[in-house]
């Protein structure tokens, strides 16, 4: 079900993209700059060319704000959000139009503990769940040791920064500038231990260097697909951080 769900929405999707182009009925290529956490699509390209005729030639480049997507020889941009590309639009004055932009599928960003280490933090935490405020300080005085893509590169990376920077500035409002703590941002990244430009690169990182680290912050997708390999030593436990969680709705754009 959940193929043929992706599937539909993609065949939605590019035949609305074909009709905007003035597509005929042939056959076509797109070139795609894609986000690396979607390489576990690639099995259903082959069913999506099928049922449309056109055929998506996937580039897997970990750039959050999709740098030389404009302008470029790509037809399409399939990044895991478009968050970092509209800002760096904003930030530089530019006065195109928003990108037509279609989202295929959606899955937040989440925080995978090992069983060990997720029982040490619900037994600190009063009520037992845990927020971005209690993962940051368990990082800080080293009982998380976790892994976290490039924020540099990386949506998932950016996103977990948020979180984080917006449970210290404790406002409950849209995160500002003078909000920012960058003690608190500091405590939280001294607990890290592995890296990668992409959250997908992480987590194939971090199959073989379990030891390194009892925490992954990925998407929720991502973990869950780890967890199913039967890779680990033991499934990690996935909390959603009750402060709150940047969803990735992963759109399509022309």
């Amino acid at each position: 079900m959940r193929r043929r769900t992706l599937t539909a929405c993609l065949t939605l999707a590019l035949l609305a993209t074909l009709t905007s182009c003035g597509g005929g009925d042939e056959d076509v290529t797109l070139r795609v700059l894609a986000s690396p956490e979607l390489a576990d699509l690639e099995p259903l390209l082959g069913d999506l060319k099928d049922d449309t005729g056109v055929e998506l030639d996937m580039d897997y480049r970990a750039t959050a704000d999709l740098s030389g997507a404009r302008g470029s020889s790509y037809d399409l941009a399939w990044p895991a959000s478009d968050r970092s590309f509209l800002l760096r639009l904003q930030d530089k004055g530019e006065r195109a139009a928003r990108p037509e932009s279609t989202p295929i599928m959606r899955s937040p960003v989440v925080v995978g503990l090992t069983p060990r280490t997720a029982d040490t933090l619900t037994a600190r935490a009063p009520d037992g769940r845990l927020s971005w405020a209690d993962i940051a300080d368990a990082a800080a005085d080293g009982t998380v040791r976790f892994g976290m893509a490039d924020p540099r590169s990386s949506d998932t990376g950016r996103a977990a920064l948020v979180g984080v920077a917006t449970a210290a500035a404790g406002t409950g409002s849209a995160l500002r500038e003078q909000d920012v703590s960058c003690d608190r941002l500091r405590g939280f990244r001294s607990g890290q231990t592995l890296t990668a430009a992409s959250s997908r690169e992480l987590v194939a990182t971090y199959t073989g260097h379990q030891s390194e680290a009892n925490a992954l912050i990925a998407h929720e997708s991502e973990l869950l697909s780890l967890n199913a390999t039967k890779k680990l030593r033991e499934p990690l436990k996935i909390v959603h951080p009750e402060d709150g969680m940047v969803l990735s709705d992963f759109p399509l754009l022309l």
